[in-house]
């Protein structure tokens, strides 16, 4: 799925860039979501999954924010 969003961002149609665009929202704020129950998640009783749970939050938090280009800023 990441190679085909990496190939349609850089695809010579406008519609098919538009298009990945939205779907890379869409991943983020399901992002957002698993990060939420993530965090129920470590408060499980077993053992395991606490600990899985805290790989998987600790391995989300260290995502950078995303870098608002120059070029951006001075458009608007």
């Amino acid at each position: 799925m990441s190679k085909a969003l990496v190939f349609s961002l850089q695809d010579e149609n406008p519609e098919v860039r538009q298009n990945a665009i939205r779907d890379l929202t869409r991943i983020y704020d399901l992002m957002y979501q698993t990060s939420q129950i993530l965090q129920r998640a470590m408060d499980d009783p077993e053992a395991d999954v606490r600990e899985t749970a805290q790989w998987a939050v600790d391995k989300l938090s260290r995502m950078r924010p995303l870098p608002i280009s120059r070029n951006h800023l001075d458009n608007q």
